[in-house]
């Protein structure tokens, strides 16, 4: 008796709580998103693939319509500068080398290819690393390989920057 009882309580709780939009994690198909579209149609020009496509793929995440002419807006990128400056530590650190690689470009945006939105502007960024006694080829692929990353975060930053002044103009 006590186990019907039991049972009967639990059900009618399930009920209650089914009626309430309450669902145990997976039983709903229809999962909820947030969306916002900007409807806006972009266009990159750089002399840079890497940063164009980087680029392109953080602003395809904000929502944006990627076009190659006739866009809204375009966000030229020109003057890409990158530099490396070492400072070695012997004396303590067997050979510890660190080493700081400087990236920065330049943007203009322009709405519908001609009127200025924003006179062009610096990005800049700078990461640091470490090694330890690398072979030159080593060294090569490290600074490749932090290029890579700093290209990957100046695009995020110019996503950021273009997002908020197209909602801001």
């Amino acid at each position: 008796m006590k186990s019907v009882v039991r049972l009967s309580v639990l059900a009618i709780v399930a009920l209650l709580l089914a009626g309430c939009g309450f669902h145990l994690r997976g039983m709903d198909d229809a999962t909820p998103t947030m969306s916002v579209n900007y409807d806006y149609s972009i266009t990159v020009r750089t002399s840079v693939p890497e940063l164009r496509m980087k680029l392109a793929e953080s602003l395809v995440k904000r929502e944006f319509n990627l076009v190659e002419q006739d866009a809204d807006y375009q966000v030229e990128i020109f003057d890409e500068q990158y530099n490396e400056d070492d400072f070695e530590l012997e004396d303590y650190t067997l050979g510890l080398k660190i080493r700081t690689l400087n990236y920065s470009v330049k943007f203009r945006l322009m709405n519908f290819g001609r009127d200025e939105i924003v006179a062009p502007q610096t990005i800049a960024i700078s990461v640091d690393y470490s090694r330890i006694g690398e072979q030159e080829i080593s060294r090569d692929a490290t600074t490749r390989d932090a290029l890579r990353r700093s290209r990957q975060q100046v695009a995020e930053l110019l996503a950021d920057r273009v997002t908020a002044l197209i909602l801001g103009n």
